[in-house]
């Protein structure tokens, strides 16, 4: 589950399953190796063209197959800007 911080979703950042329609949708599925801390989620960063500060987001995953990584786990995620 992805929760807005600075970032704000549909406007700087969207996930692979949300067709843009009705209420946002926040869940995402992502992968973290065995014994590793880190890995990939599938989020598409938004260009608008306008020049911004660095903004953030957090992911909450609901379930996990890494057992060395307990839940609840808090992710955090930097959109640094390319304007």
């Amino acid at each position: 589950m992805v929760k807005d911080g600075t970032a704000l979703i549909r406007k700087d950042y969207t996930v692979p399953n949300d067709d843009g329609t009705g209420p946002a949708i926040r869940s995402i599925d992502g992968f973290i190796e065995p014994g590793k801390t880190t890995g990939d989620l599938p989020v598409r960063i938004l260009d608008d063209n306008l020049k911004e500060p660095t903004e953030t987001f957090t992911a909450t995953p609901h379930h996990s197959n890494a057992p060395h990584l307990p839940l609840p786990l808090h992710l955090s995620a930097t959109i640094t800007d390319n304007d």
